[in-house]
C-alpha cells in the first residue's frame, strides 16, 4: 500500500508530494511495482504527466519507520505539489469548461501510448492541476508496458467505476489506447452528470455492469452539444474494437462533431 505526503524538498524547502510505499509488510513483488511505477513515470516525461522530482529510499532514522507507518528502505518518490484534482471540484462541469482539460488528457495518453504504456486507472483523482491550471496525469501504480504485460500482477486491477470490459475480465491481450478511453469516457460521464454510467451498490455489481449492462442515458447537469453523446458511447463501447483505436481517432471524433475548444482557454479552476 502506499500513500501521498506532504513534504518540503532540498535548501530551498520547495513544498512538494510525496509518494511512498508505506506497508510496512511489502513483499518484493510490492516493492518491485512501486520502482516500475517510478521508472514509467521518468520514461514518459510530458507536461501532460506528472514530473518525478527526485527518488530515494527511507532511512532507518525516519519518524515514519520509528512510528511504524512504513519500513527503513522502503521506496518514495516526489513530484511537484498541484492545487488538486479534477476530482476535488464540487459541482458539475459543463462541456465548455471540460473541453480543454479533456484534450489536455488526450495528450498525455497519445504521449503515454505512442510508448507502449497504458494507464489503467483513468479517474478524475489521479488527473491533477498544476499551479498553471493545466491537467497533468498521474498514478502509474497499474500501468503497463507492452514487454511486461504477460507478467501482469493481478491483470484485472482498478476502479470498478472506470474498468474497461477487458479489465474486469483480465484479458491484458486486450488492454490497449482504447481501454484508457473507456476510463476517459467513464469520467467524463462523472464530471458532467455527477453520476458513474454504470456504477451499482456492490464492487461485484458494479463490474458485472462493465461486462453486461446498456448504457443508460446521458443526462448532463449543464449544457453539452448532442454531437457528444456518439462521442461518448462509441469510447464507451464494451468491444475494443468498437471504440476509437487511439488518440488521434478520439481527436478526429471530437473535431467533426465541432467538440473542441476554440481559441484561448482559460486555465481549470477546481474551486
Amino acid at each position: 500500500m502506499s500513500q501521498v505526503w506532504t513534504g518540503l524538498l532540498g535548501p530551498q524547502r520547495t513544498p512538494v508530494a510525496v509518494k511512498i510505499l508505506t506497508s510496512t509488510s511489502a513483499d518484493g513483488a510490492e516493492v518491485r511495482a512501486f520502482k516500475q511505477e517510478i521508472r514509467l513515470l521518468r520514461l514518459t516525461r510530458h507536461p501532460r504527466v506528472v514530473p518525478v522530482a527526485r527518488v530515494g529510499e527511507i532511512p532507518s532514522t525516519s519518524k515514519l519507520v520509528r512510528h511504524g507507518l512504513a519500513r527503513a528502505g522502503a521506496p518514495w518518490y516526489a513530484m511537484p505539489m498541484a492545487q488538486g484534482s479534477l476530482y476535488h471540484r464540487t459541482r458539475t462541469w459543463s462541456w465548455s469548461e471540460l473541453a480543454t482539460p479533456v484534450v489536455q488528457i488526450l495528450e498525455g495518453l497519445d504521449h503515454l501510448h505512442r510508448r507502449g504504456v497504458v494507464h489503467r486507472d483513468l479517474k478524475p483523482s489521479n488527473m491533477l492541476v498544476n499551479h498553471d491550471g493545466d491537467v497533468m496525469l498521474a498514478d502509474f501504480g497499474l500501468a503497463l508496458r507492452p514487454q511486461v504485460r504477460t507478467r501482469t500482477l493481478m491483470p484485472w486491477a482498478g476502479t470498478p467505476v472506470c474498468m474497461a470490459p477487458e479489465q474486469v475480465e483480465g484479458r491484458v491481450g486486450d488492454f490497449g489506447p482504447s481501454t484508457d478511453l473507456y476510463g476517459l469516457g467513464c469520467t467524463i460521464w462523472r464530471l458532467m452528470t455527477g453520476g458513474w454510467p454504470l456504477k451499482r451498490t456492490s464492487q461485484v455489481g458494479t463490474r458485472m455492469a462493465q461486462l453486461q449492462a446498456p448504457l443508460p442515458d446521458f443526462e448532463p447537469a449543464q449544457d453539452a452539444p448532442e454531437s457528444l453523446v456518439p462521442w461518448l458511447r462509441r469510447v464507451l463501447s464494451k468491444d475494443p474494437a468498437g471504440r476509437f483505436a487511439n488518440v488521434d481517432r478520439a481527436l478526429e471524433g471530437l473535431s467533426r462533431g465541432g467538440l473542441l475548444p476554440r481559441g484561448e482557454s482559460p486555465p481549470v479552476r477546481i474551486s
